[in-house]
C-alpha cells in the first residue's frame, strides 16, 4: 500500500483541459510536456494516444495564440513609445530662463 497510484489517464485529460481553458502560458506548455511525454512512453491505447494528440495540438495552437497576443502587445508598446518625443518641452533647456527673485 505504500506505492502511489499513478492517476488514470482520464482525470489527467480533464487536469489538462482544464488548464487548456483556464491556464497561463506556462501551466499551458507543461501540460504539453506531459502530454508529449505520455506519447514518447508508448504506453497509451491507440484511442488514449489520439485523444492525447488531439488535446496536445490545441495547447499548442493556445501556446502559439499566447506568444502572438504577448508579441503584440510588446509592438504596440514599442510603436507607442516610437510615437513620444525623447523629451517632452517642459524638459528643454533651451528656453530656459533662471528665475529673477
Amino acid at each position: 500500500m505504500g506505492e502511489s497510484a499513478e492517476p488514470s489517464l482520464e482525470s489527467l485529460i480533464a487536469q489538462w483541459e482544464f488548464v487548456l481553458t483556464a491556464g497561463t502560458f506556462e501551466e499551458t506548455l507543461h501540460a504539453l510536456e506531459e502530454i508529449v511525454q505520455r506519447l514518447e512512453d508508448g504506453h497509451l491505447s491507440l484511442e488514449g494516444a489520439l485523444r492525447c494528440y488531439e488535446l496536445g495540438v490545441r495547447m499548442a495552437r493556445r501556446c502559439e495564440m499566447m506568444l502572438d497576443e504577448a508579441e503584440l502587445r510588446i509592438t504596440r508598446l514599442d510603436d507607442a513609445s516610437d510615437d513620444e518625443p525623447c523629451e517632452s518641452r517642459e524638459e528643454t533647456t533651451e528656453d530656459w530662463q533662471p528665475s529673477t527673485g
